[in-house]
């Protein structure tokens, strides 16, 4: 089994984190499919700062919200690979925001069902480049 795609009328949205121990900014990946597994929107993000993994996996869930409610997306199912991510303060307040969905839930998965968005992240810390 690997990604799955979502029931019709619904867009996954895959989210990563990448940190480094070389003092290389944090950075977080999102990739948001269809029903039919069509790539809908991509976004990788720099982060300010270096930060430990759990706070820039909460930080990838926040930005993969912040990329649904820019697309105007009523349904979704956000995953990650990081179960720790799903507690804290950033989380926190990505549950608040998430009422203004119709329908959403958090999920979390195996990492290498998360490979499109683990590799945004890499590439955007890697480049010190938000996409």
């Amino acid at each position: 089994m690997g990604w799955a795609a979502p029931p019709l009328g619904v867009c996954k949205i895959n989210v990563d984190g990448a940190t480094s121990k070389n003092g290389m900014l944090s950075s977080v990946g999102v990739l948001i499919r269809d029903c039919r597994g069509v790539v809908v929107a991509a976004r990788g993000r720099l982060l300010p700062a270096l930060y430990t993994v759990e706070v820039t996996k909460a930080y990838a869930i926040e930005e993969g919200r912040k990329l649904a409610c820019e697309l105007q997306l009523s349904r979704i199912i956000l995953e990650s690979d990081s179960a720790i991510a799903e507690f804290g303060i950033i989380l926190q307040g990505a549950l608040t925001m998430l009422s203004s969905f119709r329908s959403w839930s958090v999920k979390h998965l195996k990492r290498e069902y998360n490979k499109a968005a683990h590799n945004i992240a890499q590439f955007t810390r890697s480049t010190e480049t938000s996409q």
